[in-house]
């Protein structure tokens, strides 16, 4: 759990906020779980035994088509620390399509914040399909510093029928099956573990198999005996390719160790699967001689999620997907020897089967997913367009930004009732109800954006000041209490003479910088008093310098005493932030820290 506890000007605290990055994490319940119309950058994690695989998708416009896809390693041990290597996991293609060309100098977390927070959805739409505990604990903690929505899909959001526990990828495959072949299909999944899964005629789930997939077994043989060599991938694609080019097949009766493994798993394979398809095709021709489907549903111009395969539809996926289309092509593309049947055919003769290779199966099927469950915004209720609309509004809370990232829908289905998840450009958060939620938007609303952006008037950020006035004024109408409250907190400032958010701080975040003249940067005053300045030190300074942040300073400037707070500190110039009370900010070295924090130890506010 992150924890941040800063202490604000005189009688006036800034907020303890406390904030775990799986807050970020929902479980599916669509249409509510549906991404924002507006929404450009949205994520799909298909977390695989041994891979992730990666899709950003196009928005509403597009109909959420996956266009750019990339694989990574799983993520194994990760901390809430490591969430500045979320650049890792991001390639520079899709930098540059979620923030511009600028991202191919500057992979980092807080260039990527500072050009996500000018689009009307500030933060990541994340779907996940994972059929473990693992991924569910590290991508939240992988995204935990910006700000986003990861929502873990559900085998029920693919499909019908299905059992309980069965994996949600192969769920999600069917989906994509249907839609881009129509049923009843056969989806063949060549990944880690090697899965089967069929529909039947009206698209729901008729069941399938699982079986250790070619690396697998290649390592199985390795690991549990004294001698045999671990067979990997490229070695098992270099006999395909001698096998093809030759049109010479492995002899069932090899000769060497390597040859004897891999036509041992290649027959196992293809006798399996080869039985499988014609198992389908007869289950496919039965279907068509017990329930005739209508000439309409056979026609190409149906949707095919609605048309009737006549020829049986096999679809191949995953990373060996290719290794199988191989292995059930026309005499197994040459790899092993064919075996001849009584009636003469072979077990590669597949009449009236079509068999397709789909890459990315699972992306398309949440790509499909969203197309399918977004409503319009006119087909929303009233209450539904309030809560869409707020999401990814800005905020102000003292001397934070932040973005409105999830609405927590109340079973009184209320706004009054609803729960408001934000997420702060710091990395912590925090749930409001609406009258906080009111009062952030309000005070972000007279203060704008963060003063350290160096674009903070630009068109698309006076857009959010402008949502933000509209958001309070559809509250206040929606909950009239919120307009008291409202009218009481500004009474609250007015008789403590502070006339902008809930602090001096914060007040000073919202006004211009300006370096006033007289500022001219001297050595502290000396005091006479004897103090030891236990907790602070250049060398403590220097091991952890964000645990300095918030901190209060005092510095002279000719003969007057200004005091200011640590907002920020930069990695790589190794500077800190001062904003000073009155508007002014500056920056300091850890020798500036460690002087003017102690002249402030000296001299406290009274």
């Amino acid at each position: 759990m992150a924890q941040q506890n800063a202490t604000g000007t005189g009688n006036d605290p800034i907020s303890i906020v406390s904030y775990s990055p799986h807050d970020a994490l929902e479980t599916s319940d669509f249409p509510a779980s549906n991404a924002h119309l507006d929404a450009t950058n949205v994520i799909s994690i298909v977390c695989g035994n041994s891979r992730y695989h990666w899709a950003l998708h196009g928005g509403y416009d597009d109909e959420y088509f996956p266009n750019l896809f990339w694989k990574t390693s799983t993520m194994g041990e990760f901390s809430e620390d490591d969430a500045e290597n979320l650049q890792d996991y991001f390639p520079r293609k899709a930098f540059q399509a979620i923030g511009g060309p600028e991202f191919d100098s500057d992979h980092t977390i807080e260039n990527l914040l500072h050009h996500i927070t000018k689009r009307r959805i500030p933060f990541f739409h994340v779907y996940i399909i994972s059929n473990g505990d693992k991924a569910r604990e590290t991508v939240p903690l992988l995204f935990s510093r910006v700000p986003c929505r990861i929502i873990q899909l559900q085998a029920c959001d693919f499909v019908t029928g299905q059992y309980d526990g069965v994996g949600v990828d192969r769920c999600a495959n069917l989906r994509a099956a249907q839609r881009y072949y129509g049923n009843p299909a056969l989806v063949i999944d060549g990944g880690t573990a090697m899965t089967w899964t069929g529909t039947n005629s009206d698209g729901s789930f008729r069941g399938g198999g699982i079986a250790p997939g070619i690396g697998m077994k290649m390592r199985a043989m390795n690991e549990s005996t004294g001698k045999l060599p671990y067979i990997d991938q490229d070695n098992v694609k270099a006999v395909f390719k001698k096998c093809f080019e030759e049109k010479k097949p492995l002899e069932t009766y090899a000769k060497n160790t390597q040859d004897a493994m891999v036509v041992g798993v290649c027959r196992e394979i293809a006798l399996n699967l080869g039985s499988l398809v014609k198992e389908f095709q007869r289950y496919t021709k039965e279907l068509f001689e017990s329930n005739p489907p209508s000439a309409r549903d056979l026609e190409d111009e149906t949707p095919h999620n609605l048309r009737k395969n006549k020829p049986t539809r096999v679809v191949l996926t995953g990373g060996d997907g290719w290794l199988i289309e191989e292995l059930l092509g026309e005499h197994h593309s040459y790899v092993i020897e064919e075996e001849q049947n009584s009636n003469g055919s072979t077990n590669t003769t597949h009449e009236d089967v079509i068999i397709s290779q789909h890459k990315n199966l699972a992306s398309h099927a949440i790509g499909i997913l969203l197309k399918d469950t977004q409503l319009p915004k006119n087909a929303m209720t009233p209450v539904e367009q309030i809560r869409h609309d707020l999401l990814g509004l800005r905020v102000c809370k003292d001397i934070r930004r932040g973005t409105v990232c999830e609405v927590k829908r109340s079973e009184a289905k209320s706004i009054a009732a609803d729960k408001f998840r934000i997420k702060y450009d710091d990395g912590l958060g925090e749930t409001v109800g609406p009258e906080d939620l009111c009062e952030y938007l309000s005070d972000f609303a007279k203060n704008g954006e963060d003063p350290s952006f160096p674009d903070r008037d630009c068109a698309e950020r006076k857009l959010h000041i402008e949502n933000a006035k509209k958001a309070v004024e559809t509250l206040e109408n929606k909950v009239p209490q919120l307009k008291e409250k409202l009218l009481e907190l500004q009474k609250k400032r007015a008789s403590q003479g502070n006339q902008g958010p809930s602090s001096k701080k914060a007040r000073a975040a919202a006004e211009p910088t300006v370096r006033r003249e007289k500022k001219k940067k001297g050595p502290p005053e000396k005091s006479k008093k004897n103090n030891p300045f236990p907790d602070v030190s250049v060398e403590l300074l220097e091991a952890n310098p964000k645990k300095f942040l918030s901190e209060r300073v005092a510095k002279h400037f000719d003969e007057d005493l200004y005091y200011g707070s640590v907002v920020s500190y930069d990695d790589n110039s190794k500077y800190w932030r001062v904003r000073y009370d009155d508007g002014d900010n500056e920056e300091y070295d850890v020798h500036d820290m460690d002087a003017y924090m102690k002249e402030y130890r000296l001299h406290p506010e009274s």
